[in-house]
């Protein structure tokens, strides 16, 4: 299996009806966040003083800052930081691993040669690498043909031909889509900031389970290879999940792997 394990169920629910509809494919909307820009990091204002020059960057500091609710001097702060330290190959983390393997650096082919100059590009290039696991590490995939429309080629070659602070411009997030869709969509369903997440089917289920998952981790195979850090994951599981607060998902990632 590719795919997050706790979604394995609703997979089997999704091939079931697909199943009973006598589908002869599947059709998913996966990616659309990474292809039309869902960026939130000051990678696109380095870029902008790059390519376009210092007003661009400036106003595209503005429009991250004001996307973020932060200030447009933090959103500068952190884009000549970003400039200076350049971009990471993949971000590394090391949450509940042991010293000695929290500071392993992972390598993916498609990094390897990519430009680490231009962060903005780098990273949403990067950002296709995470998709993949939801087109094809289910069952579904294996049963019946998966089709991305977003993901096709012309759209991902778009994507990647697109300017980067343009995806954040007027302080919105995938800007491009949503001004493409302007005379199609409600305002309501166009504009919108937040939707619902599959975290909240997630963390009742962690909750529930957590006294078997402390009992999994803390006495399997990976601990007794000394890989993990017990002793913070036996903390993170006295205290509650949160769906705002992603490391339960991390701790989850860990089950899979054992």
């Amino acid at each position: 299996p590719g795919g997050f394990g706790l979604l394995g169920t609703s997979d089997a629910a999704l091939l079931n009806a697909a199943e009973e509809f006598r589908a002869d494919a599947i059709f998913t909307g996966v990616g659309g966040d990474n292809i039309f820009g869902l960026i939130r990091r000051p990678d696109p204002v380095v870029d902008a003083a790059h390519f376009a020059g210092l007003r661009t960057a400036w106003r595209t500091a503005a429009d991250l800052a004001h996307m973020t609710r932060d200030s447009v001097w933090r959103a500068i702060y952190l884009a000549a930081r970003r400039a200076i330290s350049g971009p990471r190959a993949w971000p590394r983390d090391g949450t509940f691993l042991a010293r000695q393997f929290a500071t392993v650096n992972p390598d993916h082919p498609w990094l390897e040669a990519a430009p680490m100059r231009h962060p903005g590009q780098f990273g949403y290039g990067r950002a296709l690498l995470p998709i993949q696991p939801f087109v094809d590490g289910y069952d579904r995939a294996f049963a019946l043909p998966m089709i991305a429309p977003l993901l096709s080629q012309p759209i991902v070659e778009f994507g990647l031909g697109v300017a980067t602070w343009l995806w954040c411009e007027g302080g919105q997030d995938r800007a491009l889509a949503r001004r493409a869709f302007a005379e199609d969509l409600a305002p309501a369903v166009r504009d919108r900031r937040t939707k619902g997440r599959v975290e909240s089917l997630i963390v009742p289920a962690f909750d529930a389970n957590r006294a078997a998952i402390r009992r999994f981790l803390l006495d399997g195979w990976l601990a007794d290879a000394g890989v993990l850090d017990c002793a913070a994951i036996d903390a993170e599981l006295k205290r509650p999940a949160d769906a705002r607060d992603a490391i339960y998902i991390r701790l989850l990632q860990i089950v899979d792997i054992e």
